[in-house]
Protein backbone atom coordinates (compact mmCIF):
# COMPACT_ATOMS: atom_id res chain seq x y z
CA UNK A 1 0.00 0.00 0.00
CA UNK A 2 2.64 2.43 0.57
CA UNK A 3 5.20 1.57 -2.18
CA UNK A 4 1.18 2.45 -4.31
CA UNK A 5 1.03 5.83 -2.38
CA UNK A 6 4.87 6.49 -2.80
CA UNK A 7 4.67 5.71 -6.69
CA UNK A 8 1.58 7.75 -6.88
CA UNK A 9 2.37 10.75 -4.80
CA UNK A 10 5.93 10.97 -4.35
CA UNK A 11 7.52 9.65 -7.64
CA UNK A 12 8.98 11.22 -10.91
CA UNK A 13 6.49 11.48 -12.77
CA UNK A 14 3.55 12.08 -10.08
CA UNK A 15 0.23 13.76 -11.69
CA UNK A 16 -1.57 13.72 -8.48
CA UNK A 17 0.21 16.05 -6.30
CA UNK A 18 3.23 15.60 -4.25
CA UNK A 19 3.70 14.30 -0.73
CA UNK A 20 7.28 14.73 1.17
CA UNK A 21 6.50 13.28 4.34
CA UNK A 22 5.06 10.25 5.66
CA UNK A 23 4.20 9.89 9.41
CA UNK A 24 3.70 6.51 10.69
CA UNK A 25 1.38 5.55 12.92
CA UNK A 26 -0.01 8.30 15.99
CA UNK A 27 1.24 9.24 18.97
CA UNK A 28 3.28 5.75 19.58
CA UNK A 29 4.34 6.46 23.26
CA UNK A 30 0.29 6.65 23.99
CA UNK A 31 0.14 3.32 21.70
CA UNK A 32 -2.82 1.07 23.63
CA UNK A 33 -4.86 4.08 22.48
CA UNK A 34 -3.48 5.18 19.26
CA UNK A 35 -1.48 2.67 17.66
CA UNK A 36 -3.18 -0.57 18.76
CA UNK A 37 -0.35 -3.01 19.80
CA UNK A 38 -1.78 -4.43 23.08
CA UNK A 39 -0.15 -4.67 26.19
CA UNK A 40 4.25 -4.65 25.72
CA UNK A 41 6.83 -3.52 27.55
CA UNK A 42 8.53 -0.10 25.76
CA UNK A 43 11.61 -2.34 24.05
CA UNK A 44 9.37 -4.72 22.56
CA UNK A 45 6.90 -1.50 21.27
CA UNK A 46 10.10 0.36 19.72
CA UNK A 47 11.01 -3.21 18.39
CA UNK A 48 7.39 -3.55 16.55
CA UNK A 49 7.21 0.16 15.57
CA UNK A 50 10.65 -0.45 13.79
CA UNK A 51 9.92 -2.36 12.08
CA UNK A 52 6.63 -0.19 10.42
CA UNK A 53 9.13 2.52 10.37
CA UNK A 54 12.11 1.00 8.24
CA UNK A 55 9.22 -0.77 5.77
CA UNK A 56 7.55 2.55 5.11
CA UNK A 57 11.13 4.18 4.70
CA UNK A 58 12.01 1.45 1.54
CA UNK A 59 8.79 1.19 0.26
CA UNK A 60 8.99 5.08 -0.31
CA UNK A 61 12.75 5.27 -1.29
CA UNK A 62 12.30 3.16 -4.32
CA UNK A 63 10.46 6.08 -5.72
CA UNK A 64 11.41 9.13 -4.22
CA UNK A 65 15.54 9.79 -2.81
CA UNK A 66 14.23 12.37 -0.98
CA UNK A 67 10.94 12.15 0.84
CA UNK A 68 11.05 11.80 4.73
CA UNK A 69 9.32 9.40 7.02
CA UNK A 70 8.54 10.49 10.94
CA UNK A 71 7.93 9.48 14.03
CA UNK A 72 4.93 10.37 15.81
CA UNK A 73 5.25 11.53 19.56
CA UNK A 74 2.54 13.33 21.95
CA UNK A 75 3.50 16.07 24.60
CA UNK A 76 4.71 13.67 27.40
CA UNK A 77 8.53 13.19 27.09
CA UNK A 78 10.18 11.91 30.70
CA UNK A 79 6.27 10.61 31.91
CA UNK A 80 3.56 8.97 30.36
CA UNK A 81 -0.04 9.73 29.91
CA UNK A 82 -1.05 9.33 33.54
CA UNK A 83 -3.64 6.38 34.83
CA UNK A 84 -2.52 3.51 33.04
CA UNK A 85 -0.76 1.23 32.73
CA UNK A 86 3.44 0.67 31.58
CA UNK A 87 2.54 -1.36 29.10
CA UNK A 88 0.09 1.06 27.56
CA UNK A 89 2.09 4.20 27.27
CA UNK A 90 5.70 5.17 27.75
CA UNK A 91 7.99 8.28 28.66
CA UNK A 92 8.53 9.18 24.41
CA UNK A 93 12.31 10.19 25.68
CA UNK A 94 12.82 6.22 26.61
CA UNK A 95 10.52 5.09 23.66
CA UNK A 96 12.51 7.06 21.18
CA UNK A 97 16.24 5.81 22.30
CA UNK A 98 15.02 2.47 22.27
CA UNK A 99 13.82 2.79 18.61
CA UNK A 100 17.16 4.72 17.85
CA UNK A 101 19.06 1.89 19.30
CA UNK A 102 17.19 -1.15 17.38
CA UNK A 103 17.63 1.02 14.05
CA UNK A 104 21.00 0.64 14.53
CA UNK A 105 21.52 -2.91 15.39
CA UNK A 106 19.66 -3.85 12.51
CA UNK A 107 21.15 -1.05 9.75
CA UNK A 108 20.34 2.55 10.38
CA UNK A 109 17.99 4.46 7.64
CA UNK A 110 16.85 7.95 7.79
CA UNK A 111 13.92 8.55 10.07
CA UNK A 112 12.70 12.15 11.54
CA UNK A 113 10.45 13.25 13.83
CA UNK A 114 7.04 14.40 14.66
CA UNK A 115 6.26 16.07 17.56
CA UNK A 116 2.61 17.44 19.24
CA UNK A 117 3.67 19.86 21.65
CA UNK A 118 0.18 20.66 23.27
CA UNK A 119 0.09 22.45 26.45
CA UNK A 120 0.43 21.02 29.61
CA UNK A 121 -3.35 21.49 30.04
CA UNK A 122 -4.95 21.11 26.61
CA UNK A 123 -8.15 23.17 27.92
CA UNK A 124 -5.75 26.17 28.71
CA UNK A 125 -4.47 28.31 26.03
CA UNK A 126 -1.58 29.99 27.91
CA UNK A 127 0.98 27.73 27.33
CA UNK A 128 3.98 29.85 28.15
CA UNK A 129 2.82 28.98 32.05
CA UNK A 130 3.08 25.03 31.57
CA UNK A 131 4.25 24.03 34.88
CA UNK A 132 5.64 20.75 33.64
CA UNK A 133 7.98 21.92 30.49
CA UNK A 134 11.15 22.71 31.59
CA UNK A 135 14.39 23.78 29.91
CA UNK A 136 16.16 20.64 30.75
CA UNK A 137 16.29 17.41 29.42
CA UNK A 138 14.35 15.64 32.30
CA UNK A 139 11.44 17.86 31.65
CA UNK A 140 8.63 15.96 32.23
CA UNK A 141 6.48 17.29 28.67
CA UNK A 142 7.28 19.31 25.47
CA UNK A 143 5.05 21.86 25.10
CA UNK A 144 5.59 24.74 23.37
CA UNK A 145 7.17 26.39 25.57
CA UNK A 146 10.30 24.45 25.78
CA UNK A 147 10.44 22.65 22.02
CA UNK A 148 14.24 23.35 22.46
CA UNK A 149 14.83 20.28 24.43
CA UNK A 150 13.06 18.50 21.22
CA UNK A 151 15.62 20.11 19.02
CA UNK A 152 18.76 19.42 21.94
CA UNK A 153 17.92 16.08 22.12
CA UNK A 154 18.51 15.12 18.50
CA UNK A 155 22.01 16.63 18.30
CA UNK A 156 23.37 13.87 20.17
CA UNK A 157 25.75 12.11 18.67
CA UNK A 158 24.09 8.38 18.69
CA UNK A 159 20.45 10.23 17.29
CA UNK A 160 22.67 11.98 14.59
CA UNK A 161 22.10 10.91 10.70
CA UNK A 162 24.97 11.37 8.34
CA UNK A 163 26.87 13.59 10.89
CA UNK A 164 23.99 15.98 11.35
CA UNK A 165 20.51 16.07 13.19
CA UNK A 166 17.30 14.63 12.11
CA UNK A 167 14.79 17.25 11.16
CA UNK A 168 11.56 17.63 13.67
CA UNK A 169 7.87 18.82 12.52
CA UNK A 170 5.08 19.38 14.43
CA UNK A 171 2.19 17.80 13.48
CA UNK A 172 -0.94 17.92 15.40
CA UNK A 173 -1.60 20.69 18.11
CA UNK A 174 -3.28 23.82 18.98
CA UNK A 175 -4.75 25.90 21.48
CA UNK A 176 -8.35 26.29 23.16
CA UNK A 177 -10.48 29.00 22.84
CA UNK A 178 -11.66 29.29 26.51
CA UNK A 179 -15.31 30.67 27.01
CA UNK A 180 -14.22 33.47 28.32
CA UNK A 181 -14.42 37.43 27.64
CA UNK A 182 -10.63 37.54 26.76
CA UNK A 183 -10.79 33.88 25.31
CA UNK A 184 -10.38 35.18 22.03
CA UNK A 185 -7.55 37.66 22.31
CA UNK A 186 -5.80 34.56 24.49
CA UNK A 187 -5.88 32.12 21.75
CA UNK A 188 -4.51 34.94 19.07
CA UNK A 189 -1.79 36.02 21.47
CA UNK A 190 -0.80 32.46 22.23
CA UNK A 191 -0.69 31.67 18.82
CA UNK A 192 1.61 34.62 18.23
CA UNK A 193 3.83 33.33 21.32
CA UNK A 194 3.64 29.97 19.23
CA UNK A 195 5.41 31.12 16.06
CA UNK A 196 7.74 33.65 17.71
CA UNK A 197 9.20 30.50 19.93
CA UNK A 198 9.10 28.59 16.20
CA UNK A 199 10.82 31.07 14.38
CA UNK A 200 13.96 30.99 17.20
CA UNK A 201 13.97 27.24 16.81
CA UNK A 202 16.63 25.56 14.03
CA UNK A 203 15.65 22.13 13.10
CA UNK A 204 11.65 22.40 13.24
CA UNK A 205 10.55 22.50 9.58
CA UNK A 206 6.42 22.49 9.81
CA UNK A 207 3.42 23.50 11.85
CA UNK A 208 0.38 22.00 11.22
CA UNK A 209 -2.34 23.15 13.09
CA UNK A 210 -5.01 21.06 14.70
CA UNK A 211 -7.40 22.71 13.60
CA UNK A 212 -9.04 24.79 11.10
CA UNK A 213 -12.59 24.59 12.63
CA UNK A 214 -14.09 23.55 15.58
CA UNK A 215 -15.39 19.90 16.14
CA UNK A 216 -18.29 19.71 18.23
CA UNK A 217 -17.43 16.05 19.14
CA UNK A 218 -14.20 17.08 20.32
CA UNK A 219 -14.66 16.87 24.29
CA UNK A 220 -15.00 20.61 24.72
CA UNK A 221 -11.95 21.67 23.27
CA UNK A 222 -12.40 24.14 20.67
CA UNK A 223 -9.27 24.52 18.83
CA UNK A 224 -10.17 26.31 15.06
CA UNK A 225 -9.56 29.28 13.61
CA UNK A 226 -13.19 29.08 12.94
CA UNK A 227 -16.11 28.71 15.16
CA UNK A 228 -18.16 26.04 14.47
CA UNK A 229 -21.66 27.30 12.81
CA UNK A 230 -24.64 26.44 14.88
CA UNK A 231 -26.26 23.02 14.56
CA UNK A 232 -23.43 21.54 12.61
CA UNK A 233 -20.19 19.21 13.93
CA UNK A 234 -17.93 21.11 11.88
CA UNK A 235 -19.11 23.58 9.24
CA UNK A 236 -17.23 26.68 9.27
CA UNK A 237 -18.83 29.42 10.96
CA UNK A 238 -17.14 32.69 11.70
CA UNK A 239 -13.23 33.49 11.82
CA UNK A 240 -11.63 33.66 14.80
CA UNK A 241 -9.37 36.77 15.71
CA UNK A 242 -6.00 34.51 15.34
CA UNK A 243 -7.06 33.78 11.97
CA UNK A 244 -5.75 36.79 10.58
CA UNK A 245 -2.55 36.13 12.75
CA UNK A 246 -2.23 32.75 10.82
CA UNK A 247 -2.29 33.83 7.79
CA UNK A 248 0.11 36.23 8.11
CA UNK A 249 2.41 33.56 9.73
CA UNK A 250 6.05 32.94 7.75
CA UNK A 251 5.47 36.46 6.03
CA UNK A 252 6.76 39.68 5.64
CA UNK A 253 3.45 40.95 6.79
CA UNK A 254 3.86 38.96 10.51
CA UNK A 255 6.23 41.32 11.49
CA UNK A 256 3.63 44.59 10.69
CA UNK A 257 0.58 42.72 12.67
CA UNK A 258 -2.15 44.00 14.59
CA UNK A 259 -0.45 44.47 18.39
CA UNK A 260 -1.47 42.30 20.85
CA UNK A 261 -1.57 42.16 24.30
CA UNK A 262 1.32 39.54 25.41
CA UNK A 263 0.70 38.59 28.24
CA UNK A 264 3.89 36.11 28.61
CA UNK A 265 6.51 39.19 28.28
CA UNK A 266 4.61 40.63 31.56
Amino acid sequence: MIEFLAARYSGEKSVSGQVWGYIVGNEVNSQFTWYNLGHIPVAEAAMEYEKAVRTTHDAVRRHSLHARCYLSFDHHWNVSVPGISPTEAYKTKEFLDNFARTAREHGDFEWHVAHHPYPDDLGNPRTWEDKNAWPTEDSPHITFKNLEVATRHMNRPDLLWQGKPRRIILSEQGLHCLDTPDGETLQAAGFAYVWEKLRRQPGIDALIWHRHVDHTQEGGLKLGLWTTKPGTISEPGRKRPFYDLFQKADTPAWMKRQSLPFPWSA
